[in-house]
């Protein structure tokens, strides 16, 4: 839901010259700040030059295994502020380390080591600077051990009220984030993930292991509580300007959508209806698939990510044709005729509510801010995931509701 907002700092870097960092007239610390954000989209420019001229497959793997990502510049920023630790660059060098983490496992070799550094630093010596309570809302999708700690820590130390309005808001987001992880990891698919995560992730057991041992309940209620405080103490505080899908809105905005988020979307809940009409305009809902397992997501052709996942969406179409299954879309093409087109071409090969733009009426009800955006619905229309099922484990959580829908099916026979 949440655009990691790397503009959040890197825009000040707008605007400056070509100075290089080991030129005489590069003496400041803010110059040298910007210079390795205009090697970082340098070598972004770079990258995309040369993956739009390769014709193979093969070629885009070795082009993708020689991009650099954000975490190959952590190192300079690193020297920069541990140099000027009193000037403001330091701070902007050190907040651009972490918004930049949120894309990747934060505790992971030396990437993971300098992540900590830079939290360890904004948490010690900036814990009321307004660029850290910022930076706190880019770290709410995904529980990782890093996050786990900065987030506390900076709500239970910083003094700043707007500070400790957007930590509350940030930690209570992460809880109920948090609480999803450890219900998937004690639910049917977890034992799967605990044995992917020893083979493939070792460096995350420890911390996969400590999830384990809490109650995704407790996280769920801790999280609710201070969205709630949010809206009681610090309601009225703008929300970050920076994140541009939130502009405009107060704290208590955005706490008031997350616990409708929790009370009406999370797992385990039932999903709200859908009514609406598919590309010829022929009125249908989502109550019509009650007794089948219903894969829903949110999409269009305008969304580079969502087009990317139709392959996946007609291979599963095909593989479960004849089982209690229905892959649904809300489709939020402009023009009608965009849908029509990708549905004559076969390139969507399930059914499509289609409702012109990312605002309409059912993307508004189901809270919709990024896209694609997949909910997992059981026979009974309860929300089971959030997740596509492309990996092993989601797979055995798709078979495992389509064995459970076909035996209560066979038993009301």
């Amino acid at each position: 839901m949440r655009f990691v907002a790397i503009a959040l700092v890197s825009s000040l870097a707008l605007g400056a010259s070509n100075l290089r960092a080991d030129d005489p007239a590069t003496t400041t610390p803010r110059r040298k700040y910007q210079v390795v954000l205009e090697d970082f989209e340098a070598a972004k420019r770079a990258f995309a030059s040369k993956f739009q001229t390769a014709i193979t497959e093969e070629q885009r793997r070795e082009i993708r295994a020689q991009f650099p990502g954000p975490e190959d510049y952590y190192g300079r920023l690193l020297a920069l502020a541990e140099a000027h630790p009193e000037d403001a660059a330091a701070v902007d060098a050190l907040v651009w380390i972490v918004a930049t983490s949120t894309n990747g496992y934060d505790a992971f070799k030396d990437r993971g080591v300098r992540i900590k550094r830079a939290m360890d630093i904004l948490a010690g010596d900036h814990v009321d600077d307004p660029r850290v309570g910022c930076v706190c809302l880019e770290l709410t999708e995904a529980a990782t051990p890093l996050r786990d700690e900065f987030l506390h820590t900076i709500h239970a130390k910083c003094t700043d009220r707007r500070n400790k309005g957007r930590a509350c808001l940030a930690l209570g987001e992460f809880l109920l984030a948090k609480s999803e992880t450890v219900s998937r990891l004690k639910g049917t698919s977890g034992g799967e993930v605990m044995r992917r995560v020893k083979a493939e992730s070792p460096h995350r057991l420890p911390y996969y292991e400590k999830l384990l041992r809490e109650d995704p309940g407790v996280l769920a209620r801790q999280g609710e509580q201070l969205l709630e405080r949010v809206i009681a103490e610090y309601g009225e505080l703008a929300y970050d300007p920076t994140i541009l899908s939130k502009g405009g809105k107060t704290l208590a905005d955005v706490a008031r959508t997350e616990l409708r988020r929790l009370r009406n979307l999370a797992v385990g809940q039932r999903a709200p209806e859908i009514e609406g009409r598919d590309v010829d305009g022929n009125p249908f809902q989502l109550s019509d698939y009650r007794g089948r397992v219903v894969l829903l997501t949110f999409s269009g052709n305008w969304c580079g990510p969502c087009r990317a996942m139709y392959p996946e969406e007609r291979a599963l179409v095909e593989r479960l044709k004849g089982r209690p299954f229905a892959l649904l879309s809300v489709n939020t093409d402009p023009d009608r005729e965009t849908l029509r087109r990708s549905i004559s071409q076969g390139e969507i090969t399930w059914r499509c509510w289609w409702e012109s733009g990312v605002e309409g009426p059912i993307c508004s009800r189901w809270l919709i801010e990024g896209f694609p955006q997949v909910y997992l619905l059981d026979h009974k229309g309860v929300i089971q995931s959030h997740e596509f099922p492309d990996k092993e484990s989601s797979n055995r959580a798709l078979e495992e509701l389509l064995r459970a829908c076909e035996a209560e099916d066979r038993a009301s026979k």
